[in-house]
């Protein structure tokens, strides 16, 4: 006589449930950026004389000068930039020709970490020469 076999449902692991979660999330982000980006490139094209401002903080205050370096090289726009204690992107070839090119005006406070960020070579080769 045999015994019965049992299977045990189909159970995810915790960390892929998380994976497919933040996929979801990042694709869902991804479309509305692009709509975003579609919508305000039809309403600054029917608009003339029109200008554009593009303010963040924090992340937000990370992501304004990519929207503002894609607006200016993509669609011939440049906006006006204000950010409030936004993490620095792109390199130092980025940064220098993102400067010459668009007007941004930047607030920090000194005792934040976030505008720090990310570390620049610099800061990283002193904590580990010690």
């Amino acid at each position: 006589m045999s015994t019965p076999q049992t299977t045990r449902p189909y159970c995810p692991s915790l960390l892929s449930v998380l994976a497919r979660w933040l996929l979801r999330l990042l694709c869902v982000i991804a479309i509305a950026a692009t709509v975003v980006t579609l919508a305000m490139t039809f309403i600054l094209i029917r608009l003339e004389n029109s200008k554009l401002f593009i303010a963040g903080h924090s992340k937000g205050g990370g992501m304004a000068p990519l929207a503002a370096w894609r607006f200016h090289n993509a669609e011939g726009i440049t906006p006006k930039v204000v950010t409030f204690a936004g993490a620095h992107c792109g390199s130092s070839q980025f940064a220098a020709a993102y400067n010459a090119e668009i007007d941004h005006d930047r607030y920090e406070f000194g005792n934040d970490i976030v505008p720090w960020l990310p570390l620049s070579e610099q800061i990283l080769e002193s904590a580990f020469d010690e």
